[in-house]
């Protein structure tokens, strides 16, 4: 996604209430965020399929997450990527929540997760 596209999808969201900030998108230009693609409506009504977020990879580097974040980890029984609300956090564990419960999995289906398949903060909702 180019620079213009970004420009265009954060305006947008301006004008739908979801405001990313200045800040956001020249993380983005700067390559310090990822942007990943929504797959599924497991986030509603937070995000929902085909819905962009823009992820801070750094962000847990040296801490930990705070409950009621969002996340993006490892699927602990695969490899692939999911976005989850952070319910707790005990330790090297974190429990995953999904706010759409009945359309995705969460640590209810896997159980806790390890700090370490933690890939970063979910930093802005793109529409």
């Amino acid at each position: 996604m180019g620079a213009r596209r970004v420009t265009q999808a954060v305006t947008r969201n301006v004008l739908t209430g979801r405001l990313v900030t200045a800040r956001e998108f020249l993380c983005f230009v700067l390559g310090k965020r990822r942007r990943l693609k929504v797959v599924n409506n497991s986030m509603l009504p937070t995000a929902r399929g085909g819905d962009y977020v823009l992820v801070d990879p750094a962000a847990y580097d040296t801490g930990l997450p705070a409950a009621g974040e969002l996340v993006v980890a490892t699927h602990p029984h695969g490899r692939d990527t999911i976005i989850k609300r952070v319910a707790a956090v005990a330790g090297a564990k974190v429990w995953l929540s999904a706010d759409n419960a009945t359309a995705g999995q969460d640590s209810r289906h896997f159980g806790a997760i390890d700090r370490a398949l933690l890939r970063g903060k979910v930093t802005a909702i793109i529409a």
